[in-house]
Order: C-alpha cells, then structure tokens, then sequence
C-alpha cells in the first residue's frame, strides 16, 4: 500500500444488512459481527503508522418494499466507529411475514448513496433470504454484477443461517443468487461465506486490501 499512492490507502466498506423480521434471531450476532470486522481491519495496522489505510464504514439496513418507507435506513460512510456502532445499536428487525426481501435493493442503495473515495471500495453483505424473482422495481443479478464492476466494488457475503437451513427455499436463494454475482467479479473481487466467524471475512478483506 505504501508504494501505491494516498487514494489507494483510503479504504471505504458499507455493511449492507439485513434488517427483516426472519433476522431477529441473528440481528444481536449480526450487528457483534459488523463491530468485530471494523475493530479486526483497525487493528491490523499501527495505528501511528502514517502509511496506515484511512477507514471509513457506513451501514445500510434493508428490508422489503412493502415496508415503505422502511426499506432502508442509512449510515452514510464516517471514520467515526462509535457512529456506526451507535447506529447499529439502534437498528431494529421489523416483520412483514414475506420471506423474500429487497436484497438487490439494499445492494444498490448502499453503492449509490456511499461518497466512495478513489480507493479500496467494498460492500459487505449481511442476510439470510434471497431477493424475490420477481423484483418489483426489476432489480436482477446482471444489474447489481454492472454496478459493481462500474464502480471497482467488491462483494463479501456473510451469509447468517447455518448449512441446515439452506433446504429452505429462500435461503437458498440468497446462495444462490449471492454467488452468481461473487463469482462473475474481478478475480479476489467477490468471496461468500457461510458458518463462517466475522475474523474470517476480516482476513480475506485485508488480502484484498493488501493486494492492490
């Protein structure tokens, strides 16, 4: 990093999460999760080290559309993590009963309402349940892989089920969905992760970081 110049040491990561009522049970986990891998990105550097990356992280929470003006709440991008935290700590899961949720949605709110510095820019992908088929605003996985690949985005996938539950449709969805995109990215651009502890997404994060 040292080597490449200021804008490549200027690292932005917005947590895309999942915030329905099907993630009640893992929003506290989720939310441990988020905290962990900004504390373990941090930490990887000395911190009085003038070559140290420059962080910034923001949060989208999402839902589905037929929560209104719901769908989204937003963190924009700060280098403050009490903030994000704060936010996090706030965030609240609401139920509407429909399993599908607004997957894509969430994807591209976050990269269109992030002001991503020309550095290392990333989304970090928190759900349980894939978007549904049929999209309400036509939001598909070609759309999203476009968005991403415009912008230099990568994708890490922190899916929150375990194995045993990927025989429910849904969840399956999001696999399948998720990796399409992963795997369509700039090689090292897209990684999934499933049973997986947040230490595990922070590593690969930082080979990335560290690659450029």
């Amino acid at each position: 990093l040292a080597d490449l110049g200021k804008d490549v040491r200027k690292v932005d990561i917005v947590f895309v999460v999942d915030a329905t009522g099907t993630m009640k049970r893992y929003f506290h986990s989720t939310r441990n999760a988020v905290l962990q891998i900004m504390q373990d990105l941090q930490d990887d550097f000395d911190p009085v080290d003038p070559k140290r990356p420059e962080f910034r992280f923001g949060v989208c929470f999402y839902r589905d559309y037929d929560y209104g003006p719901d769908l989204f709440d937003w963190q924009p991008l700060t280098n403050k993590t009490e903030i994000v935290q704060r936010f996090l700590d706030h965030g609240e899961t609401l139920s509407r009963g429909d399993l599908n949720e607004a997957v894509f949605a969430g994807i591209l709110e976050a990269v269109d309402k992030a002001d991503f510095d020309d550095g290392f820019r990333a989304v970090v992908l928190l759900g349980d349940m894939g978007n549904d088929e049929n999209d309400e605003n036509g939001y598909d996985k070609q759309i999203v892989l476009n968005r991403l690949r415009d912008l230099n985005i990568s994708l890490f996938v922190y899916h929150v089920v375990g194995k045993e539950r990927l025989e429910e449709m849904e969840a399956e969805a999001f696999k399948r969905q998720v990796e399409w995109i992963c795997q369509r990215l700039p090689a090292g651009d897209g990684s999934y992760f499933i049973e997986a502890d947040p230490d595990s997404v922070s590593q690969i994060i930082l080979k990335n970081i560290r690659s450029i």
